[in-house]
């Protein structure tokens, strides 16, 4: 799926990640519209949806669990995860091919407008960034084989 032509971007990550082990965490870093629009307390006008852009690599059977971060409530120490969604590679190698037509890799959307309410308030406000986290179904090798170009929220 592409993103679409008049999306409004809120947020983005700055760096290109390798997924590989268990997964691999970032943070978006969001606009100050985007932190107007999430920071709301009540519900933003419309959809919303997360990112995982340019996803390129050769493991077309994986998944990729990705999570929204909450700031932890309980003293622990580590970030409450929110399933966002999971979704297949499948195609990953064809839209990776730098000698094919689809140079860009896959774009993954999911929609995040219901779990926005576990993650509105002022502290989003405040901390002026979303912790994400993409987990393979099953571990991968260390070896970077997949990566992800940008995550982004955008509505």
């Amino acid at each position: 799926m592409d993103l679409p032509q008049n999306a409004e971007l809120l947020g983005a990550s700055a760096e290109h990640l390798p997924v590989t082990g268990t997964g691999v965490r970032t943070s978006v870093v969001l606009t100050p519209a985007g932190q107007y629009h999430l920071g709301a307390r009540e519900a933003p006008s419309g959809p919303v949806y997360l990112a995982l852009e340019n996803v390129r690599g050769t493991r077309d059977a994986t998944i990729l669990n990705v999570y929204l971060l909450l700031p932890d409530e309980g003293g622990t120490g580590a970030p409450r995860q929110l399933l966002v969604g999971g979704e297949a590679l499948y195609g990953l190698r064809r839209a990776s091919n730098l000698q094919g037509s689809n140079r860009a890799g896959l774009t993954l959307v999911f929609d995040i407008t219901p779990k926005l309410g576990e993650l509105q308030g002022p502290q989003l406000l405040q901390s002026k960034k979303i912790g994400v986290s993409i987990v393979p179904e099953r571990p991968l090798p260390n070896a970077p084989d997949i990566t992800v170009g940008r995550v982004s929220i955008f509505r």
